[in-house]
């Protein structure tokens, strides 16, 4: 794929929509990055209108509703943004023709696999936010031209919602941390999701990929790996809890890893999780992520 083709970024503005321009940016291509005050995407006519006024030859879509509590307080609101503004992205590609990327999520499976899921695995979402995302992944398929969807899982970055930066942020302020240890997933960096996908991209992938930093982790793994790199494990009192010791209005699957094979068919294997963490707080001062 040549530089000089035009990549519009939904969601611009998130965790890992910065990585994508950013890296689209330091690698030549024309690029757009759209974000709320670019349009919203519950709003088909700011979505449409904007797209095609600017004739993009591929649309990666980031945007979402993310929170997984906050989409069970507000249903509609998740739907509105991860289904319905997806379909308008889908229909505005259909119009200037542009190949689709969309990201999507672990959270589209329920968990109880007990082994890391293949892109062939049927989703069960067991959450508003897996649900809605998954319905994402159907308007994404439904679409008659080029499209790819790649899931992810656990991300962090520089983003003050991200696990590990919520960690620190309550290690210093609490000095004693609850975390569970009985939910398994992949911990993955933003920017490393970010490269993959343009890769992907570059590739003219199509169909399903999924793509997270190697290696298996709790809850509990990543908090202390975030603990002991900050240099705060021994002043902290770490404790290991289950889920069913906490309240959570979202239900999480037990067990979310995926598995990366497709990928490493075309490229290298991701390198491990803890490898990416420690890369993220060595780039970022984590005391400084608001």
């Amino acid at each position: 794929m040549s530089a000089d083709v035009k990549v519009l970024v939904t969601g611009a503005g998130g965790m890992l929509g910065r990585f994508v321009v950013k890296k689209l940016i330091d690698d030549g291509y024309e690029t757009v990055g759209a974000d709320i005050d670019e349009f919203d995407l519950t709003v088909e006519d700011e979505v449409k209108g904007f797209i095609l006024a600017e004739k993009p030859d591929v649309i990666i879509h980031t945007g979402a509703f993310t929170g997984v509590d906050e989409a069970e307080d507000c249903p509609e609101r998740s739907h509105r943004v991860n289904v319905d503004g997806t379909r308008y992205v889908v229909e505005s590609a259909s119009e200037v023709g542009a190949y689709i990327i969309y990201i999507s999520t672990d959270y589209v499976f329920d968990g109880e696999k007990g082994n890391p899921y293949v892109e062939e695995d049927i989703p069960n979402p067991i959450n508003v936010y897996g649900r809605t995302k998954y319905i994402g992944e159907i308007e994404v398929r439904g679409y008659s031209g080029r499209w790819l969807i790649v899931r992810s899982a656990w991300l962090f970055g520089p983003s003050p919602i991200a696990f590990p930066v919520k960690v620190y942020r309550r290690a210093v302020e609490e000095r004693e941390l609850r975390v569970v240890n009985d939910q398994f997933g992949s911990p993955t960096y933003a920017k490393d999701l970010a490269e993959a996908v343009i890769k992907l991209m570059e590739k003219r992938g199509d169909g399903i990929y999924h793509f997270v930093n190697s290696g298996i982790a709790s809850r509990y793994d990543l908090a202390m790996r975030t603990l002991e790199y900050a240099g705060l494990l021994k002043g902290i009192n770490l404790i290991e809890i289950s889920t069913g010791d906490i309240e959570s209005k979202a239900k999480r699957p037990p067990y979310s890893v995926l598995d990366t094979g497709k990928y490493e068919r075309l490229f290298c294997e991701p390198r491990m999780w803890y490898e990416a963490l420690k890369a993220f707080m060595d780039e970022y001062d984590i005391s400084q992520i608001v």
